[in-house]
């Protein structure tokens, strides 16, 4: 039988917030598939799904692919992600190919040299893979190339469509605000949706539903599994632990590594533990030496327990940082990346935002200092967020009621 509903995703927070829904719509007896795009595939294969990626199409396109593939590969492919080779030329060389077939192939790697691989948005390809699924619903997040790709096709061919926005939306805003980039987008926050509205999307089509990616917050199995963690790591009730989300930083290779090391001397300092969690895709980080007394999480499955087993989160522009506020943690927002402008992690949030790591080690003696008065108003602001919890099944409500 075709699958009904179709999801398209990129790994870390993208694919952690449609495994959620596709759960919930299977569950219900809806036939449901997800291509799985660079490291998604490994996190949906943890998760028991069994999911498809671009190889398992690619004979859908010319074989000129492959030459395209292998030579964007020898930059682009790594081996230690979890993703097969013949999967990144695949991925690369349809991508490539397909704006190749736009504006030539010269034109197409000169636009490759200038923007990487956002260049690249293969709707041609995801128009003959549509046309082979043939979907009732198509379902992805707010990522360009591939998943921007899908959810143009679908509009393309009037086929429902759903953009999951896991936050802001401030940084894919110009596509975002589009008809054809989701008949419907889901959004996490009141400023988010009012944002996409005054940028001409119609109300009635941006729905405050929440994410599924946070609907885990409140399980109780997340908390339980956060004191499992700690006993596994020796790692007592009292003792503070402070949680540093790592991020790919290309402007700046060495920012993670110069706040990693401030951390761990404040830290070392005061005698708090430090967790680095490194980023699922890519990481300035990755080959760098961490002291032998901070821990390192590289597991997908690991931080739910690392969100509720810290004590403070410090965090850049990941969406982490709200996964940290609503579970109500005090949290550090760092403003001082090439992506800070694109998020508005602050103090009607019940977060701190630095712009100044100076001043690092005097907000986190203030965020865990009982008694600070002002940690009392920030809580406050915490608990007035939107409640995690329940999106998949508001969403797949709606999908039924609305859509199919």
């Amino acid at each position: 039988m075709k699958p009904t509903i179709f999801f398209v995703a990129y790994g870390g927070a993208h694919i952690n917030a449609v495994i959620p829904l596709y759960n919930e719509l299977s569950k219900r007896g809806h036939q449901c598939s997800i291509l799985a795009l660079t490291s998604a595939y490994a996190v949906a294969r943890d998760s028991g799904i069994t999911a498809l990626q671009v190889k398992d199409f690619a004979s859908l396109w010319d074989s000129s692919y492959v030459s395209f593939g292998e030579a964007l590969a020898k930059n682009h492919h790594s081996y230690d992600k979890g993703i097969e080779i013949d999967e990144s030329i695949a991925y690369l060389g349809v991508s490539f190919g397909n704006l190749a077939n736009i504006i030539g192939e010269h034109e197409a790697w000169e636009q490759y040299r200038r923007c990487g691989l956002n260049a690249f948005c293969p709707k041609d390809f995801a128009k003959k893979v549509l046309s082979v699924v043939k979907p009732s619903v198509v379902i992805a997040t707010t990522s360009p190339r591939m998943e921007k790709a899908f959810l143009q096709a679908a509009h393309s061919f009037n086929i429902p469509s759903i953009c999951l926005v896991e936050l802001f939306g401030i940084l894919e805003e110009s596509w975002l605000s589009r008809p054809d980039n989701g008949m419907y987008t889901i959004v996490s926050r009141n400023d988010t949706q009012a944002r996409l509205v005054a940028a001409g999307r119609d109300l009635d089509n941006v729905l405050l539903f929440g994410s599924p990616l946070f609907d885990y917050i409140n399980d109780n199995a997340a908390i339980i599994s956060s004191k499992c963690w700690r006993s596994i790591n020796n790692i007592s009730e009292t003792e503070i632990v402070v949680l540093l989300i790592d991020q790919p930083e290309p402007a700046q290779p060495l920012l993670m590594q110069n706040i990693y090391n401030q951390l761990h001397s404040i830290c070392e300092k005061h005698g708090y533990r430090l967790v680095v969690r490194l980023h699922p895709s890519c990481s300035s980080l990755d080959n760098y030496y961490f002291h032998s007394t901070t821990l390192v999480s590289r597991q997908n499955s690991e931080l739910p327990s690392l969100i509720h087993a810290c004590d403070l989160g410090i965090v850049i522009s990941s969406t982490v940082g709200w996964e940290l506020l609503l579970a109500n943690k005090p949290t550090i927002c760092l403003n001082i990346s090439q992506y800070s402008k694109y998020v508005r992690y602050g103090s009607g949030d019940g977060a701190v935002s630095l712009s100044d790591l100076n001043n690092l080690e005097t907000e986190m003696t203030r965020l865990l200092c009982p008694s600070d008065p002002r940690n009392y108003e920030l809580e406050s602001e915490r608990l007035r967020l939107l409640k995690p919890g329940g999106a998949a099944n508001r969403i797949a409500d709606f999908i039924e009621n609305n859509v199919l």
